[in-house]
């Protein structure tokens, strides 16, 4: 009878216990189970069976209060960079190339000096020039209008040197007139008129002047001089 008794409960406890194994299958899919962030700043649960965790749903305001405000998202973002807030915010982002982290923000990396047909200063055009040109020439030409009261001297700018343009360079500039205007016109600079302009160059009856409508040279007292400069050299 015991024997009886002790088969019977074993064959007893084997239904049971194969019934509670079909019912209650565990699983390992995280996002199933709701673990769906990257990260919890503000306190949650991690998945057991991943690095996925459950936040709770925290609020974007939430993730901002916390230092994680950018979405890093827009052509100049390549995305997140380290743990992310609600799986969707950042303390920093990522930049995509041609552009660096600065200010908060993805910005376009600045490149001072000569760059193809302009020279940048703190990511400005500064100056232009063509295929035909070794030197470039500043956006404001008015500052080298003979109506203009100029000095003499150099001054480093942006690694630069800006001088006002010798008569070989004005030659050059004449030259290249229809399309140094363009570029002018294209980059917000003033154009070249058929106006006088001040050279760097002088005789005795003082500084050279360029007229250019027609290429020719003349001089004016020495007592104008340039302050301003026009050409730059790199």
């Amino acid at each position: 009878m015991k024997t009886y008794l002790y088969l019977t409960t074993a064959v007893a406890g084997m239904m049971i216990g194969g019934n509670a194994w079909a019912q209650c299958v565990s699983t390992q899919d995280c996002a199933t189970l709701g673990y769906t962030e990257t990260s919890c700043p503000n306190g949650g649960v991690k998945c057991p069976f991943g690095n996925k965790w459950f936040c709770g749903g925290v609020a974007e305001k939430e993730c901002s209060d916390l230092g994680y405000p950018f979405t890093c998202t827009g052509t100049e973002y390549a995305g997140g960079s380290g743990v992310a807030c609600a799986d969707k915010y950042y303390q920093t982002c990522s930049c995509a190339d041609g552009y660096s982290w600065k200010n908060n923000a993805c910005q376009e990396v600045v490149q001072n000096g000569p760059d193809g047909e302009v020279y940048r200063c703190e990511g400005k055009v500064i100056a232009v020039k063509t295929e035909y040109m070794d030197f470039y020439v500043q956006l404001d030409q008015r500052l080298l209008h003979f109506d203009a009261i100029q000095g003499s001297g150099a001054v480093s700018y942006c690694n630069g040197t800006i001088n006002e343009p010798t008569l070989k360079q004005f030659n050059v500039i004449y030259t290249n007139k229809p399309s140094l205007n363009a570029l002018f016109k294209k980059y917000g600079g003033s154009e070249f008129t058929g106006d006088f302009y001040w050279s760097s160059e002088e005789d005795d009856n003082g500084r050279y002047i360029f007229n250019m409508s027609n290429g020719s040279v003349g001089s004016i007292w020495s007592s104008y001089r340039a302050m301003d400069r026009s050409v730059i050299e790199p």
